[in-house]
């Protein structure tokens, strides 16, 4: 699902280049693959913070904060 936006943020880039005539961006695969590599750091971490959530509030749902319950 990530390479999918990537590749769609970075096509958009491209086409509103062609389309306003000048082409502000220039399109690198290194972008396509330090942001997929940021995506998937950014899920290892979610994940972690998940388990740790966890392993805080286990069997007691209801002392879980708000904020954490759509975590869990």
């Amino acid at each position: 699902m990530s390479v999918l936006f990537i590749l769609l943020i970075e096509s958009s880039q491209f086409i509103i280049g062609v389309m306003v005539g000048y082409m502000y961006r220039i399109f690198d695969v290194d972008d396509i693959i330090f942001n997929f590599i940021g995506c998937m750091i950014g899920y290892v971490l979610f994940i972690l913070f998940r388990k740790v959530l966890r392993y805080f509030y286990k069997g007691e749902p209801n002392q879980t904060p708000v904020l954490f319950r759509h975590v869990l």
